[in-house]
């Protein structure tokens, strides 16, 4: 009687233990334990069955968890928040029901999405990756993957995407062209992507490409960008005439050394109000309606004289007035000091003494010269 007992206790402390979910990170069970909302029975244990039960959010973060195996039980688990912890790994291919995945800040070098079909948002940033693979999370909306080591990524199969920040790894290529939802898209510091297609963006309202060897953009199909950065590229050639020119809040375009012509809808318009601390260009890009005749033009402003310099009182323009659409004289700060039209001849006795910059719009392009007022 006494061995019969001894084998039935025995086999219900089996049956006990393997109602239990294995979680051997003791911060990562002490968490789930002190959520009452997952342990139902307030016990010291979390059961199968309230894991299984369990379809709310999970939020484990910033608890210095080193690993979540146990994390597979919750199968019906809609929202993980897993940041700000010491994970080198995570798979959630158990988790088909996980819509909101918050993983950053962690040491993570692998992460398995790959069954997760139902993904809305997926933020992995300041992490140790070299790949990710979203190739299967169709659902997938807002997508942050910077400051890791991946070196390719493919979301060709992720039509539904409207936020893309790959900014700050070691990407060489990147196609947003079946990204067609596209509004907000950051890829800058990566540093050797050389081409960049956003013709399909027409849905695109912020662009950040900055940091990397980009030779031509043109942004002319994207009519609803309102901010553009692309400076420490290596441009030759850039296309900001969207038919929109009027909505741009912001741009930055310096450090691109061989960039001559900037294509835009209104030279007259940018000129004029594409200044102040939101808009910077290189001082020797000039804007154009048209650049493939702008650099034939060129030559022909290049042999326009100013004097003399430094200015005292009167700047002189070694050019027709006639020729002459606009004049723009604006301080080092971007400050517009000095607006006019069909003038070769400009009193500025008014001045103090300083740095200005002359941008001079005539029938064959702009002008920008920098000269010194004594």
């Amino acid at each position: 009687m006494t061995k019969q007992l001894l084998l039935l206790l025995f086999f219900s402390s089996m049956v006990v233990s393997a109602q239990n979910v294995t979680i051997p990170d003791t911060n990562f069970k002490a968490t789930l334990v002190a959520n009452t909302a997952i342990n139902t029975n307030n016990d010291s244990e979390i059961q199968t069955s309230e894991a299984n039960a369990f379809s709310g959010s999970m939020d484990v973060s910033n608890k210095n968890i080193a690993n979540l195996n146990g994390i597979e039980a919750f199968i019906n688990l809609t929202s993980l928040s897993c940041y700000s912890n010491q994970l080198t790994s995570l798979d959630l291919s158990k988790n088909v029901k996980l819509k909101y995945l918050y993983s950053y800040n962690n040491k993570l070098t692998s992460i398995d999405v790959s069954k997760n079909t139902e993904l809305n948002t997926l933020y992995s940033y300041d992490n140790e990756l070299t790949s990710i693979d979203i190739t299967n999370n169709l659902s997938l909306v807002y997508f942050d993957c910077s400051t890791n080591k991946i070196n390719t990524l493919d979301t060709s199969k992720n039509t539904m995407l409207s936020k893309i920040y790959c900014h700050t790894n070691q990407l060489t290529d990147l196609d947003v062209t079946k990204n067609v939802d596209l509004r907000l898209f950051f890829c800058y510091n990566n540093g050797n992507i050389s081409s960049l297609d956003v013709s399909k963006n027409i849905e695109l309202s912020s662009l950040n490409c900055g940091g990397n060897k980009i030779t031509s953009l043109d942004v002319s199909n994207c009519p609803k960008l309102t901010k553009l950065y692309c400076s420490i590229n290596s441009l030759t050639s850039l296309n900001l005439a969207n038919g929109t020119n009027t909505t741009f809040k912001e741009i930055e375009v310096v450090r691109n050394s061989s960039l001559n012509c900037i294509q835009v809808d209104d030279i007259a318009y940018s000129t004029s109000n594409w200044t102040g601390s939101n808009f910077a260009f290189d001082s020797a890009s000039s804007f154009s309606e048209n650049c493939a005749t702008a650099s034939i033009n060129k030559n022909s402003l290049a042999t326009v004289k100013i004097y003399p310099v430094p200015v005292k009182e009167t700047l002189n323009i070694g050019i027709n007035k006639e020729e002459i659409t606009t004049i723009n004289i604006s301080d080092i700060s971007g400050r517009i000091v000095f607006k006019g039209k069909s003038n070769n001849s400009i009193n500025l006795n008014y001045l103090p003494t300083g740095v200005y910059i002359l941008r001079l719009t005539t029938i064959t392009g702009v002008l920008t010269k920098k000269f010194l007022k004594n």
